[in-house]
This record gives C-alpha cells, sequence and structure tokens, in this order.
C-alpha cells in the first residue's frame, strides 16, 4: 500500500515540475524579428563627379537608449564591373542615415545595403528587448550617372542697394545677412552670424523681433543668421516648429 503511495506522490510531484517548467521554456524562446531593408539616392540620375545622398536603414527605429542599428554595408556595383563598400554604417534611432558617394565614371550603378543580425537593446512598438532582428538585404537601386551636368534652382544674387521687400527661406544667397536673433541656449546649430546684426554698414537687414529659433529654418538654414546656406523643415510631426521663448542677458 505505502508502495503505491510513494508511486503516486512521485508521479505528482513529476508532473507538477514539468508543468512548472513550461512558463520557464516557453520564456526563454526570443522572438525573431526580419525587418526591411530599404536604399535611396538624391540625386538620382546625379553628374559624374557629383556627391550622391544614399539613405540607407531599415523602417523600424530604435528606443533610447538603443543609439540605432550598427554595422550596416552599402555595397556599390560598378559600371566598369568594380564593387565600392561603404563600411561601417550605423544609423540614428529613426532606423535610417544618411551616407555620401561620388561616382567617377558615367554609367549605371546597383546600390545595395545589407543588415546585419542584431539584437533590440529596448522594446520598441510591441517588440520586447532581447528580441533578434534577421539579417536582410535590400533591393538593388539602380543609380544613374550621365555626363551632362544637373540643372538646379538659380538663386538670387545679394542686393547691391537698399532692400525693403519682404525675404523668404528660398533667398538662399541672403543667408549671411538675414539673421534675425540668436540661437537658444544649448541648441546643436551655431545660428549667431558674427557682425550679422550690429551696423547696417553694407546692405543689411535688421530685425526688430524674433521670429522662430534662430531664423526661418526650423533647423538653421536659409536665413537662419548665415551658418547654413541650406534650409529644410522637418513639421510638427517631429518637433514644433516654433522654438520655446528665451531671454536676453541672463533671462530664462
Amino acid at each position: 500500500m505505502w508502495k503505491i503511495k510513494i508511486a503516486w506522490l512521485t508521479i505528482l510531484l513529476s508532473v507538477a515540475l514539468l508543468i512548472s517548467l513550461i512558463p520557464t521554456a516557453m520564456s526563454q524562446q526570443v522572438r525573431r524579428v526580419t525587418p526591411y531593408v530599404f536604399v535611396g539616392a538624391i540625386p538620382n540620375p546625379v553628374h559624374v563627379g557629383d556627391d550622391v545622398l544614399l539613405h540607407v536603414g531599415i523602417t523600424l527605429y530604435t528606443a533610447w537608449p538603443q543609439s540605432g542599428w550598427k554595422n550596416l554595408k552599402v555595397i556599390i556595383e560598378r559600371p566598369d564591373g568594380k564593387v565600392d563598400t561603404i563600411y561601417p554604417v550605423n544609423t540614428d534611432t529613426t532606423g535610417g542615415t544618411g551616407v555620401l558617394y561620388r561616382p567617377t565614371i558615367v554609367g549605371t550603378y546597383y546600390v545595395q545595403v545589407y543588415f546585419p543580425e542584431q539584437k533590440v537593446e529596448v522594446a520598441v512598438l510591441g517588440i520586447p528587448a532581447g528580441s533578434i532582428m534577421n539579417e536582410a538585404w535590400s533591393e538593388k537601386l539602380a543609380l544613374i550617372v550621365r555626363e551632362e551636368p544637373l540643372e538646379y534652382w538659380p538663386g538670387i544674387p545679394l542686393p547691391s542697394e537698399y532692400w525693403s521687400r519682404p525675404v523668404n527661406s528660398q533667398f538662399r544667397e541672403w543667408a549671411c545677412i538675414t539673421g534675425n536673433w540668436l540661437a537658444p541656449k544649448g541648441y546643436y546649430i551655431d545660428m549667431d552670424c558674427p557682425g550679422n546684426d550690429d551696423a547696417p554698414e553694407t546692405p543689411h537687414i535688421l530685425w526688430a523681433k524674433p521670429l522662430v529659433k534662430g531664423g526661418m529654418g526650423a533647423l538653421g538654414g536659409g536665413l537662419a543668421g548665415g551658418g547654413i546656406p541650406w534650409e529644410f523643415e522637418d513639421g510638427d510631426a517631429y518637433e514644433g516648429f516654433v522654438g520655446q521663448p528665451g531671454g536676453v542677458g541672463g533671462g530664462g
């Protein structure tokens, strides 16, 4: 009788042990995700000998403090049969980044991006930390390199006399004379053009009030103080167009 009880007790303990191990085994399963790898080129076509900006990465962003994806490789097949490689390429938290490439011969290049297997360090979009991003390749992008130079939107020369009509960020050559205020404290782009707002010794614009953070460009280009002769804006989808107000001379 005791032997039967001991046998049943042993069976029950064994079953209980197996049941307790099931969640542990399930929790140890690592999720694997196959990313979508992309590549783009601006401009395309491009003039031979000019830089082309390659936008590379994957569509999944990372959550801070994971600063991005690491060790991507850009493989460029040239018209002469040779292969150029850009490595390593690290993205920012958006999942993508930009790299420059300068083609030296005319013809069709094929650009492809390789994404190596790596770990998700911080949970993002329902993907738990510790998940594995599988290695993956982008489709090949045809980059056309031609002999004829590209046509760009013509610039507007600096004024040679007193100017009273409004200007805007399309006047990109006017960046050095149209800065409107100081940059916010701690802003990572220096938007203050030394001497820009001092005196009208040359054809000059002096602003009575600050317009936006550093100038007309959301990130400091165009007419934003003269530091950068180009301008782009990302809109409210990423950050507000107008920065927080600040004071001059110690004000907060």
